[in-house]
């Protein structure tokens, strides 16, 4: 199972960088202006600049002020203390922020940190650079990085492979930029329509919108109903919901599918009248845009658009590969998702039970069950269904799930039947026999949530443990594939991964699964109704 997802200008502020920046002196094109009542001095194009004792030192240098926008070339000794200290100032309205360095031979990096002061210890600084092809780059947005705040950014470019005693020590030049993407001007959006558009990395990964609320109003709901990934919702009504500190509502799940609901019981109210901005955000920072269409409307209930269940594919022969594909299931809960195979015509679903944790009995917003189904294995699961525990066992690590309703609690239409994946009862796999595993493992994309991943293996062992046996194979199995399906050469379900051992020091890896001869009688007689 995914873990989940995974990364201040104060009042003493103004004081501290008034003192390191007025005694800066540029040997050439010396600017001296104001920015927010602080008396800078600043580098349109710096020369090569002078080296400066690291922030780790017990004397650190003042850093260079750098202008926004524009290239800073300098140079730092090939030694182990040696470092260039810049500080950009962000500005408000700043909603990312990209770094970039640049040198002949990539023998330099940068780190950085957002705050008052210079970090004074290696584990202060906030953030480092990645390079490649002597391009160190790092982006940082508002949404998705906490510490990233308007005021003073310092970055301090350093060798990223000192030279030893007594070898040569080089001059390394080099040339840092940093850029900003200002927040987007927001979209307007009517109630009562949707719309479609898209995040992308020139809009700092969102978009914004903005609605006119009318007087009198008692609920506006807003849901993103398509989207190419996991997307996430900020809301305000004073100013732009920049960040999570400056919204008033979010919704910031690993849905594709996200819903905020505003209204006399949320906290704070929906106030009465006014403008609303809201915006669509990229949490993993995509480097493509991504496209989803959102629909706003006035009222607590779901929008119709949203209600509609698809008949799902469910082809007439079992021995198929696309019963077993339309069948295997991605299951999502508040802390993490992984995978699932419906096992009846009735919306069963066997999965692993650490998928879903202790969740039997339960009926808490956090007992909430998502079942996304893969339409196109070219795109994400599209989330369509909830469901509940009907059955678990810690030992086996399993866990059956029923489907009860659509994902926003409506019905399921009358007489609805699931694409079931034909169980193998019949006895285990021998040694040496076909497997394919079929899930959504985490490594399998670049996000949170990746379309499906098909593997092919074989039965390369067992294993007995205190609860029964496991199946070895060395079928792609991962994080995230836990719940999922291990089929057989008839692509009949024969166990369900749910764990993998992987080499320390390689990258050979074994999944263990749980043959479905190992459910107890009383799950097969369910199954088979």
């Amino acid at each position: 199972m995914s873990e989940g997802r995974t990364i201040l200008l104060s009042a003493a502020l103004a004081a501290v960088v008034a003192a390191l920046t007025t005694t800066l002196i540029l040997a050439s094109h010396e600017v001296e202006r104001s920015i927010r009542g602080l008396v800078v001095v600043k580098a349109h194009v710096a020369p090569p600049a002078t080296e400066t004792k690291p922030a780790d030192s017990k004397t650190p240098a003042p850093p260079v002020a750098a202008e926004i926008g524009s290239d800073v070339r300098g140079a730092v000794a090939e030694t182990r203390r040696a470092g260039s200290l810049y500080v950009f100032l962000v500005p408000d309205e700043a909603a990312q922020v990209e770094v970039t360095l640049r040198s002949d031979d990539g023998a330099v990096e940068f780190r950085a940190a957002c705050g008052g002061e210079v970090p004074e210890k290696v584990s202060d600084w906030m953030w480092d650079s990645t390079d490649e092809d002597g391009v160190a780059t790092l982006s940082l947005a508002r949404h998705a990085q906490s510490d990233l705040r308007p005021g003073p950014l310092f970055v301090e470019v350093r060798p990223s492979d000192p030279a030893g005693p007594g070898d040569a020590k080089r001059s390394l030049e080099f040339t840092l930029r940093a850029e900003v993407t200002k927040l987007p001007a927001p979209r307007a959006i009517e109630a009562g329509r949707g719309v479609d558009a898209e995040t992308s990395p020139e809009s700092g990964h969102r978009a914004d919108f903005v609605i006119d609320v009318p007087e009198g109003a008692t609920a506006l709901r807003i849901d993103v109903v398509e989207a190419d990934r996991d997307v996430d919702l900020l809301a305000s009504s004073d100013g732009p919901a920049i960040d999570d500190d400056a919204a008033e509502w979010t919704a910031t799940s690993m849905l594709a599918r996200e819903s905020l609901v505003l209204d006399a019981d949320s906290d704070p109210a929906l106030p009465s009248g006014g403008k609303l901005r809201f915006a669509v955000i990229d949490p993993s920072l995509y480097e493509a845009p991504v496209k989803f269409r959102v629909v706003v409307s006035l009222g607590a209930e779901p929008p119709a658009e949203v209600l509609a269940i698809p008949q799902l594919p469910r082809p007439a022969d079992p021995r198929e590969l696309a019963v077993a594909v339309a069948a295997v299931v991605e299951v999502v809960v508040d802390d993490g998702s992984g995978s699932g195979t419906i096992v009846s015509e009735s919306g069963l679903v066997l999965t692993a039970q650490h998928v879903i944790g202790d969740r039997l009995g339960g009926s808490g917003a956090d007992d909430v069950i998502t079942v996304a189904m893969d339409l196109d294995p070219t795109r994400i699961t599209r989330e369509l269904f909830r469901a509940k525990v009907v059955r678990q066992d810690d030992g086996l690590d399993l866990a059956l799930l029923q489907i009860t309703s659509g994902h926003y609690g409506q019905p399921l239409p009358a007489g609805y039947r699931f694409p079931a994946c034909p169980v193998a009862f019949d006895g285990v796999p021998r040694l040496g026999d076909a497997l394919v595993t079929i899930g959504f493992p985490e490594p399998g994309g670049t996000g949170s949530r990746s379309p499906v991943l098909f593997s092919k293996g074989v039965v390369s062992g067992f294993e007995r443990e205190k609860s029964g046996l496991r199946i070895k194979t060395d079928a792609f199995v991962a994080s995230g594939s836990s719940g999922g399906a291990a089929l057989d050469e008839r692509f009949r379900l024969v166990g369900v991964p749910v764990f993998t051992i992987t080499e320390t020091e390689g990258s050979a890896q074994m999944g263990f699964l749980v043959p479905v001869t190992e459910l107890p009688r009383a799950w097969r007689e369910l199954i088979a109704k």
